[in-house]
């Protein structure tokens, strides 16, 4: 009912006929079919895969050997920096009204959630966000956000089907034939695609069969979690909590609230003799209640699921022309909350990247930057969720003073490639402060307010889906210049001018300090949002330089 509601409203907003939505999905198939992109896994990442692709233009066929999307809550807390991707396809907007029902972005600590709070912990508020992003946080349940992304992108086109599974596959150097299967009726279909996406999970068989190995600590632990539904108002006492940590003799986990529903999530150790057969409605009742501080508390148990803690990024992200993504290229603990957008950042980065080479504006070459620039982050991001694991649990190999604040691993996290012409200043991999970046090649593009005619905007309202060119109001040697190049490399190139009159008006005179640049100078954003080129000032021949920008970026020579 809810992916009803949902799919009805986008359509609304897309004004695209409900039967075309379902008309890949649901018409008379050939034996055989041939694509661009086969996503393996219906998660969030390869939903927001497939989502991105789609907003290129690109068509791809995605299936989930599961009968629908995810029954669990999953993850439930999406930084800024993943809602400023999904604001780039329209979808920010529907995402935050669903939000608004979930508790804020809060996080306590105590004996039980009733006893005293011992710790209290606000992520940053919007008067802060305000000035670095033109969004900010989603608490949202996976399994209310991956109908949202599931709607969404089949309005576009995406091509989704659940219930099927990959039965097997070969790749060469001309593309990938993969074996399919229809698990409710048996028939079973050859696909083709030019490029394999994997996004089938922290096991993924893909990257096993490709003999991929991985490299970290692996699993660091067991936990279960119990999702339940019962009445807390009494134990919240007007408090909004998205998680809150407990700790008492019965209990040592976490409390995640979705609205009428909660979590409860702790270690649990088999080589110490705990069974999961143990872990009974009565035996989980008694937990619940521990954890609330309530010995009376009448609750309803929904799900008791055990699961594995672990820490690891695969090798390779790419075998020729399959490349994972999400929890198949890397796993860690849940401590910060980073694993699912972290997977998020992995597709939107793949897909302008994917949905170029196959245009042929491209060269190939540029797909090898996809692991070059996230495998790092996700090094590093998988080291700050386990120094957190560790901090919590008391570890003695915890290191709190090596812990980044959440917004710089999340927002300040920078590029080097193929795919970004660097500065001469040096650049550090993690900015200390999200908000300190100058418009560095290789960093986030920066927010700030703009105003076009009386319509409010940011900066990153103007990227997403083409390379832009923001120029100053004394640029106008580089406008004319990227015109020229932009037609000879048949790419779209977007232009646009600050300060100049009938163009962008920088509300508060910010363009020149945020992005390093004089009024004479132009930067570069790719389709990702990042900053591939500057200039501080103009040149002798811009149009020269211009091509050879966009010659590098395109990975053209190589």
């Amino acid at each position: 009912m809810l992916l009803y509601y949902i799919e009805k409203r986008v359509q609304k907003s897309f004004y695209v006929p409900i039967s075309s939505v379902y008309k890949s999905a649901l018409g008379v198939l050939s034996l055989d079919q041939k694509i661009p992109v086969l996503i393996i896994g219906g998660g969030i990442v390869g939903l927001s895969t497939s989502l991105f692709l789609s907003s290129h233009g690109i068509n791809s066929l995605l299936i989930e050997r599961h009968p629908s999307t995810s029954i669990h809550p999953r993850a439930a807390g999406y930084y800024p920096r993943t809602m400023e991707l999904y604001r780039s396809v329209g979808l920010e907007s529907t995402i935050l009204d669903y939000s608004q029902k979930f508790n804020t972005p809060c996080i306590g600590k105590g004996e039980t959630l009733i006893g005293k709070e011992e710790f209290r912990y606000d992520l940053p508020n919007d008067d802060f966000l305000n000035k670095i992003t033109p969004t900010t946080y989603a608490n949202i349940p996976q399994d209310v956000l991956e109908p949202i992304v599931l709607a969404h992108a089949r309005v576009l086109g995406s091509d989704i089907r659940f219930n099927t599974e990959l039965v097997s596959f070969e790749q060469n150097n001309e593309g990938i034939a993969a074996l399919i299967k229809n698990r409710t009726t048996g028939v079973e279909q050859t696909v083709y695609a030019q490029y394999l996406v994997a996004a089938d999970g922290s096991k993924s068989p893909i990257r096993q069969k490709l003999k991929i190995p991985i490299q970290g600590l692996g699993k660091v632990g067991d936990s279960m979690s119990i999702l339940f539904k019962a009445d807390l108002k009494k134990a919240l006492m007007g408090r909004k909590f998205n998680v809150f940590y407990v700790d008492n003799q019965q209990v040592s986990g976490l409390l995640a609230f979705y609205d009428d529903r909660s979590l409860l999530t702790f270690p649990y150790y088999p080589e110490k003799g705990d069974h999961i057969e143990n872990f009974t409605d009565d035996y989980c009742t008694k937990l619940v209640r521990s954890a609330i501080g309530d010995p009376n508390l009448d609750l309803d148990i929904l799900k008791i699921q055990p699961w594995e803690i672990s820490s690891f990024v695969a090798k390779s992200y790419q075998n020729n022309r399959i490349f994972l993504v999400g929890d198949a290229a890397h796993v860690m603990p849940p401590v910060g909350g980073f694993g699912a957008n972290t997977g998020i950042q992995d597709a939107h980065n793949l897909a302008w990247k994917l949905a170029y080479v196959l245009k042929g504006i491209a060269n190939p070459s540029l797909l090898a930057t996809f692991e070059i620039e996230r495998k790092p982050i996700a090094e590093f991001t998988v080291e700050q969720a386990t120094l957190r694991l560790m901090s919590h649990s008391g570890s003695r190999e915890s290191s709190s003073d090596k812990i980044v604040d959440e917004m710089n691993v999340t927002l300040g996290y920078s590029y080097r490639s193929q795919a970004i012409i660097e500065e001469e200043s040096d650049l550090i991999p993690f900015s200390n402060d999200s908000r300190q970046r100058t418009g560095q090649s290789g960093t986030r593009a920066p927010h700030f307010k703009l105003k076009r005619n009386n319509d409010s905007l940011s900066t990153l309202d103007l990227f997403g889906h083409h390379f832009v060119l923001l120029v100053g109001a004394d640029g106008r040697d580089w406008s004319k210049a990227a015109q020229k190049v932009a037609k000879r490399l048949n790419i779209v190139l977007d232009i646009h001018v600050i300060n100049k009159e009938k163009n962008l008006l920088d509300v508060d005179h910010l363009w020149c300090d945020t992005y390093g640049v004089t009024s004479k100078g132009a930067v570069l954003i790719r389709p990702d949002g990042f900053i591939g080129w500057k200039s501080q000032n103009k040149v002798e021949n811009p149009e020269q330089t211009m091509e050879q920008a966009l010659s590098q970026l395109l990975c053209l020579d190589a």
